[in-house]
């Protein structure tokens, strides 16, 4: 299917570029004049004009990139009449597209879809696996959306390297989905079927799983929010995936109790990135099977921890995963030391 590219008057000479690493941002052979999550563990690139960042605690309770309030201000005209920008980004997700669609003027809207980018931004935060808290039709064109892009992913780099055509491509695919002067039949019944192959594929590169977590390992199928368990009958609370296609090992938790973030930079320092819900190992940095393994065994040992408990009524002290009867008196424990 040919896309149309809709550039604004505005941004003709508007590019974007992926910088991976926190080493080459610091070292760029142009101005960043605006930066969209370019966030490398706990450190972001700050643009010369405009930030957009949610993840890094600096920036922590800023809105997500693709809900950024920067149209409602004065400054907004500026950034959009500033000719030749530079625009830098570390991963061209759905978040990313829609703030860059921002500060190029042209974020897609649909008046039948209203609440698209307050539920992307949302999902960025929590996991994709929270969409099905959404009524149906917000479903399929999240479905369109990620079948399209599972065909049309942006190759991972390892230098500094312009994807201005790819971002504008998204965009204009997600008007198509919108609906936006455009049948997007097509396009939702492409994602109900990627929706049904996925849940199979998630399935056979299942390595192993425990009531707590499931473990994949995964030649580029996302597959970290796969928490059903077709087994077991439930929902796991963590996913460790290893994906060997860019050799990264992803962590997330289905509810955000656990501190993802903090497990994968305690394994593999503060250039780890991520979200409480969903982190990564460094970009650039190749994960080995002994790194996955290591990860497996952080996050099973959340689980696997003994508590000690005390009876008040004997006063007897013990370890155990769960809290149990006392082995003294039988009585229930009280109290948890």
């Amino acid at each position: 299917m040919k896309i149309n590219l809709v550039i604004p008057e505005t941004n003709v000479n508007t590019k974007v570029f992926i910088v991976p690493t926190w080493e080459l941002a610091q070292s760029l052979p142009f101005e960043a004049h605006c930066t969209v999550e370019a966030e490398y563990g706990n450190k972001v690139l700050k643009g010369t004009m405009v930030t957009f960042a949610h993840h890094v605690e600096e920036f922590i309770n800023h809105p997500a990139p693709c809900n950024n309030t920067l149209p409602l201000s004065s400054y907004y005209n500026h950034v959009l009449e500033t000719p030749n920008k530079n625009i830098v980004i570390l991963v061209p997700d759905l978040d990313t597209v829609g703030g860059c669609a921002i500060l190029m003027g042209n974020q897609p809207y649909s008046r039948e879809y209203p609440k698209f980018w307050e539920i992307a931004g949302y999902l960025d935060v929590n996991g994709a696996h929270h969409i099905h808290k959404y009524e149906q039709k917000y479903q399929d064109i999240f479905n369109a959306y990620w079948a399209w892009s599972s065909e049309n992913r942006t190759p991972r780099v390892s230098e500094v390297t312009e994807c201005t055509e790819s971002i504008l491509n998204h965009i204009q695919v997600i008007s198509y989905i919108l609906g936006i002067s455009y049948d997007n039949t097509e396009y939702i019944e492409k994602g109900k079927v990627w929706e049904s192959k996925q849940l199979e594929i998630a399935e056979s590169l299942l390595l192993e799983e425990t009531p707590e977590v499931r473990v994949y390992k995964s030649n580029g199928i996302f597959v970290n929010g796969s928490y059903f368990s077709p087994t077991l009958n439930s929902l796991a609370n963590m996913i460790v995936a290893y994906y060997t296609k860019d050799s990264k090992i992803t962590i997330s938790c289905s509810d955000g109790t656990v501190d993802c973030v903090g497990i994968m930079q305690e394994l593999f320092g503060n250039l780890a990135g991520g979200r409480r819900g969903i982190a990564g190992s460094p970009h650039g940095q190749k994960m080995t099977e002994e790194d996955f393994q290591n990860t497996i065994n952080a996050v099973k040992n959340i689980y696997n921890k003994k508590h000690l408990y005390g009876c008040n009524r004997c006063n007897y002290t013990w370890e155990s995963e769960n809290p149990s009867l006392c082995p003294m008196c039988n009585q229930s424990p009280t109290h948890e030391k």
